[in-house]
């Protein structure tokens, strides 16, 4: 019955939601992947700044982590390539 409401919808998804949403799912791998980096907020938020924002302080433990986790450093580059995190291309 509700489909039937919504048959001339069209649904339209703006970027703050669609990277929100590969975000969420790309930190659920990493937390799967490695699960203690779920009770290491520091961490998730490191993940989520984009690399051009880090300060030196916070960019050094972050590459160490990376190194030390590779998987967790191809999701990384996967949401560079989608700008999602790290440099922001021009």
């Amino acid at each position: 019955m509700p489909a039937a409401l919504y048959l001339n919808t069209i649904i339209v998804a703006d970027r703050f939601h669609v990277v929100r949403l590969a975000m969420m799912y790309l930190l659920k791998i990493c937390r799967n992947v490695y699960p203690q980096l779920a009770w290491k907020r520091s961490w998730l938020n490191l993940l989520r700044i984009r690399g051009a924002r880090l300060d030196p302080l916070q960019a050094a433990p972050l590459r160490a982590f990376l190194n030390e986790q590779p998987v967790i450093g191809a999701v990384y580059e996967m949401g560079s390539s989608l700008n999602l995190v790290g440099p922001r291309g021009k």
